[in-house]
């Protein structure tokens, strides 16, 4: 599993394992006031939260966080899926945690899909820069050490598929209808076709056969038909997941 190592917080000392599903992460004490303490998280188990899906992106908060200090220290016991938290009110990450929770996460969980096996799976740690004894990040064996840029930033750059359509626009008849065809992709611009995913559309007008379709070899269509459109319209489709929407969008002009 990956271990993207972020550098945008104070610095300390951090120990990460990965036994079956268990994560693991040990905080070592900064300063006499603090104590030495470990969150585990069982991956398998997030399976079972009603915020779990596919582009799922599990943020963890410790009093190593920058500004820790003033927060509810309920937020240290808290594991929340970012974008199902901000799905609601489109809020970008910076802002959530700046204006909401007023501190950002220590560590993350990245879930490219909800059916992806959690070997696939990748988790970040944002630490401090580099300065020897001050900032030490050790993991343990099955965590690859690699550089990222921000918690969710590195999701989105290099580790979320998303659902791109297989074309940008087209045109429909008053009275006619057009298929409208969209695939799952890496970052890297390849097709995801051993993994599936709902796929969650929606249309500024006209309408739409399905509006939640269960891709096939990571494929997937819907038929839409501009009822109550005329000649000179263009309506525009998007395409998505459940908890993060928006990642293509579809023209269609009515001539």
């Amino acid at each position: 599993m990956k271990c993207y190592i972020i550098r945008k917080n104070a610095p300390f000392k951090a120990a990460v394992t990965l036994s079956g599903s268990t994560l693991s992460f040990t905080v070592q004490p900064r300063s006499e006031a603090e104590v030495e303490r470990t969150r585990t998280v069982d991956l398998e188990a997030l399976r079972s939260r009603p915020d779990f899906g596919d582009h799922a992106l599990f943020t963890i908060y410790d009093q190593v966080c920058t500004n820790s200090a003033g927060v509810n220290p309920n937020v240290f016991e808290n594991i929340s899926n970012l974008y199902a938290a901000t799905v609601a009110t489109k809020m970008d990450a910076g802002t959530y945690h700046r204006s909401v929770l007023q501190l950002f996460p220590f560590a993350a969980i990245y879930v490219p899909l909800a059916d992806s096996p959690v070997s696939d799976w990748s988790i970040a740690i944002n630490c401090g820069p580099e300065d020897g004894e001050l900032n030490e990040i050790s993991l343990g064996q099955g965590l690859d050490r690699v550089d990222g840029v921000s918690i969710p930033n590195t999701g989105e750059l290099l580790v979320f598929p998303v659902v791109k359509f297989d074309a940008s626009s087209t045109t429909v008849a008053p009275n006619g209808e057009v298929p409208v065809t969209f695939h799952l992709e890496r970052p890297d611009g390849s097709r995801v076709t051993d993994v599936e995913a709902d796929i969650y559309l929606d249309t500024t007008g006209g309408y739409l056969t399905k509006r939640r379709v269960r891709t096939a070899t990571g494929e997937g269509s819907v038929t839409f038909r501009p009822d109550g459109l005329q000649a000179g319209d263009v309506v525009k489709i998007k395409c998505g997941f459940k908890h993060f929407s928006g990642t293509d969008d579809f023209m269609v002009t009515v001539a």
